[in-house]
């Protein structure tokens, strides 16, 4: 079976360098919400955007955070190690996701940085990275992802982004939510779509999905 992981927010934790970069343009610009400001305030795909003037896709919040030396070295999420590790005794993880221009080799970098990726390990082998171009309005069309887990025979895909799981289950593969403030408002009733809060949970979760034949 094969697994696909979104990267930002479900391996490293990219939210905190572009809430940073939010406030400081907010503080420099003099804006009242600068000390205040929350990630889902600022990305909310499914609600009104609190403040629209900070949208982390604006190029001077984007191209800060995306740097080469700082995309290098984004702090992993809490044993996101242990399940690419996992991942690739049991199976074949992909990671997929979206970065602007040429950032392959930094986003390998911080995977290697974080200890998630030895590239000089054989066993690594089956473990593969496809970054996609962020062009246009990617980060609210799944079609692009869904298309390479369809291509690449995934079975199950964990995302911290409602619409891409949602258009996975669609699809017909497993959609696992990777849960964030930002993401809470959709898919609670939804019983094709599960919800895991840790790496520890999403294990548990995939040990058991391949137990029952499920993935």
């Amino acid at each position: 079976m094969a697994v696909c992981l979104d990267f930002d927010n479900c391996i490293v934790a990219t939210s905190g360098l572009l809430l940073n970069q939010a406030r400081k343009v907010a503080d420099r610009e003099g804006l009242e919400c600068a000390g205040k400001i929350k990630f889902e305030d600022l990305w909310h795909p499914h609600l009104e955007v609190v403040y629209p003037e900070l949208d982390p896709f604006k190029a001077e919040i984007l191209d800060y955070v995306f740097g080469p030396k700082l995309i290098s070295r984004i702090p992993k999420i809490k044993d996101a190690d242990e399940t690419i590790h996992t991942l690739v005794r049991e199976d074949e993880p992909y990671i997929v996701s979206a970065r602007p221009g040429d950032l392959y080799q930094p986003t390998l970098d911080n995977l290697v940085n974080e200890g998630i990726y030895f590239p000089e390990v054989n066993q690594f082998g089956n473990f593969t990275t496809i970054l996609t171009n962020l062009e246009g309005d990617y980060s609210t069309d799944p079609g692009k992802k869904i298309k390479i887990c369809l291509e690449r025979g995934i079975t199950l895909l964990l995302d911290d982004y409602n619409p891409t799981v949602q258009a996975a289950v669609d699809a017909g593969l497993v959609g696992v939510v990777f849960d964030h403030p930002w993401n809470r408002e959709l898919n609670e009733d939804n019983k094709k779509v599960f919800r895991v809060k840790s790496h520890k949970e999403f294990l548990q979760l995939y040990f058991r999905l391949k137990k029952e034949g499920k993935v």
